[in-house]
């Protein structure tokens, strides 16, 4: 029985063997790529470096397995062959080879740039192959090391065939140890704590940005980037670089407003376009406590949401991203760019940021962004418990058990704070209630009325709770929708309709009041609540604070291949695929934008296509070049 055992583990260890011999192959080249960029790693606690270190075996041996699998396979075919031994060998140090002359080149190319190799920088690497001879000479050993490695696995790999094939192994024991392979890949492959797909974003959720290349593996990275293909640099240069950034200023000198030190209480509100907002007879009937706020704040009536998606608006709100052309920074390929966020710079100020979400779906990137946010605690679905009925079951946690919880959470924290809170109810379907308070609301004839009167309900019964509290006073509440409604009776239907969103500031000393008519964006909200808290910094965003005069107006968003900007009457509209614009619209006097006056007034549409340009240019030269940062933009 013992004999029969070993036998068994020894034909195991046959057929595994090349598996554990690329394992170590990626081990090593891991090892490689900290020992060259090691000073961009750090840790802030103990609990991390554990996570660390599971997630780069794991990638690693995800690496290894789907590079092996074509070996066995190969193995598989020429079984019989008598040449199979001399097929095989050459075959598997092909691949090593490879496998090492990218990981090399990947290591180096993060040292220079701080930043994992793609797809599309293979022929920006080709243009520049005049420095192969100075990078030999400097990495000589490196290269050394490329050309040995595949020598010795010729010769590993002869054995370990050798050794293989005295196992005996028959073909259905070959195909069971096949099967058992792509099984436990697909284990791999699946990250059950984000309940989705294992990829470098998965780290997110544990790390911050800065660690994320330390773990994740060049063959996955390099795969990935056909998916999340980065842009071109040349993509969208319109213009000399120096005129680009004369038109579109991203280093900002805040330097506060003369508030004091102030919390700030930052409510988002999911799904919900400026219509639901505007003032009117059956507007008051519909949410009668947000309107009371309303009334005693200072209210933007002309703001507009950046994206049209979820993670796309919280990225924008937070992190001052006008995500131009994708949904989720941290998918880009540019999440491990140099940058100082917005809570970061609270950080450095005596503040503390909390995120409270009822939000269940991982996949809305909301945890692995408030993780490299710099974002000090959460607390959502995922460390709140209050019986099987308090959610709803898909989406998250019922708003009106959610908020009382976030009201006493939030006794527990000290001044000077920022709190964002992020609401579930108005969401599409607009039922997110449980029945036996949906029965009790109020029938309205919007389809998402009920949510929105559930949702001032919550508002009301949250404000009643913390109104005591001691920092109540000392406290702005600003109050922003993520994207429009999804409403099927929303009247606001064009594709400037689509962005605009509510925004507003309630103040309970009563000094912020009034109307402003001046547009703003939600990249705008960073460099606002950095001058709300009277911070004095120079801080790199696409945005600008909404009380800074000196900057000019403008909003931009993206709807599939239409590029928009808006100013404070006219918004252009412009083909990115064709390159030429697609209209000039007054959007006030003309809200159906059915009048395209691109022909009459040619001179305003070419200085909004110019701006447009600019900021484009801006945008993706700052991201492809790692300058979202003020120390290092502007450099070559």
């Amino acid at each position: 029985m013992n004999n029969f055992s070993f036998h068994k583990i020894n034909r195991v260890w046959g057929f595994l063997s090349i598996s554990g011999y690329t394992f170590i192959i990626f081990l090593i080249l891991k090892a490689i790529f900290f020992a060259l960029n090691f000073k961009g790693f750090s840790i802030r606690h103990t609990k991390e470096i554990y996570f660390l270190a599971i997630y780069s075996l794991r990638f690693d041996l995800i690496a290894a397995l789907i590079v092996s699998l074509p070996v066995y396979i190969a193995v598989l075919i020429v079984k019989g062959h008598p040449l199979k031994k001399i097929i095989i060998a050459p075959l598997y140090a092909l691949i090593i080879f490879l496998v090492m002359f990218l990981g090399i080149t990947d290591a180096l190319y993060f040292h220079f740039n701080f930043r994992r190799i793609s797809v599309n920088d293979f022929p920006v690497m080709w243009q520049n192959i005049q420095l192969a001879p100075y990078l030999f000479t400097k990495y000589w050993y490196l290269v050394l090391f490329v050309i040995i490695c595949p020598v010795i696995t010729f010769f590993a790999v002869q054995r370990i065939l050798t050794y293989m094939y005295n196992r005996s192994l028959t073909i259905k024991q070959y195909i069971a140890g096949l099967l058992g392979m792509i099984f436990f890949l697909g284990i791999l492959l699946y990250d059950f704590n984000s309940r989705y797909w294992f990829t470098p974003a998965s780290a997110f959720f544990i790390t911050k940005a800065d660690n994320v290349p330390f773990i994740s593996n060049v063959l996955i990275e390099t795969a990935l980037s056909y998916k999340n293909e980065k842009k071109s640099p040349d993509q969208y240069l319109f213009m000399d670089d120096d005129k680009a950034k004369s038109f579109v200023p991203v280093v900002h000198e805040i330097k506060g407003i003369d508030t004091g030190k102030k919390n700030i209480v930052l409510f988002i509100i999911e799904s919900a376009s400026r219509e639901d907002f505007r003032p009117g007879q059956e507007r008051r009937k519909l949410m009668p406590f947000i309107d009371s706020l309303m009334n005693q704040s200072m209210v933007f009536d002309n703001f507009f949401a950046n994206g049209l998606a979820s993670p796309a608006g919280f990225q924008a709100i937070i992190g001052g991203l006008p995500c131009l052309g994708f949904d989720d920074y941290f998918l880009s390929g540019y999440s491990y760019n140099k940058t100082e966020w917005m809570p970061d710079v609270l950080k450095k100020n005596g503040y503390r940021s909390y995120f409270f979400y009822g939000i269940r779906k991982f996949e809305f990137s909301f945890l692995k962004s408030i993780e490299n946010f710099g974002f000090d605690e959460d607390f959502g679905y995922r460390n709140y418990t209050a019986g099987p009925n308090s959610n709803d079951g898909t989406y998250g946690i019922y708003d009106h058990l959610f908020f009382p919880a976030v009201a006493l959470r939030m006794q527990k924290i000290d001044q000077p704070f920022f709190a964002t809170i992020y609401n579930i109810s108005t969401h599409i379907p607009f039922n997110l209630i449980p029945a036996s308070v949906l029965d009790t609301l109020p029938d309205f004839p919007k389809s998402n009325g009920k949510s929105l009167r559930y949702y001032n309900d919550v508002l009301s019964n949250f404000f009643h709770q913390i109104q005591t509290r001691p920092w109540f006073n000392n406290t702005l509440f600003l109050f922003v929708s993520d994207h429009f409604s999804r409403a099927s009776d929303r009247t606001q239907n064009t594709k400037v309709g689509a962005f605009e969103i509510p925004f507003f500031i309630y103040d309970p000393s009563g000094k912020l009041k009034g109307h402003i008519s001046r547009p703003g964006e939600q990249i705008d909200i960073p460099c606002t609540i950095l001058d709300l808290c009277n911070i004095h910094t120079t801080f790199f965003s696409y945005g600008h604070s909404l009380f800074d005069r000196s900057c000019k107006a403008y909003c931009y968003n993206q709807l599939r291949s239409t590029a928009q900007l808006i100013d404070s009457s006219f918004v252009i509209q412009y083909d990115l695929v064709q390159r030429k614009p697609d209209g000039l619209y007054n959007y006030f006097d003309d809200p159906g934008l059915q009048k395209d006056l691109s022909a009459v007034n040619k001179s305003k549409a070419d200085s909004l296509i110019t701006q447009l340009h600019a900021f484009y240019q801006v945008f993706t030269q700052t991201l492809t070049h790692n300058q979202m940062d003020p120390s290092t933009f502007g450099k070559k």
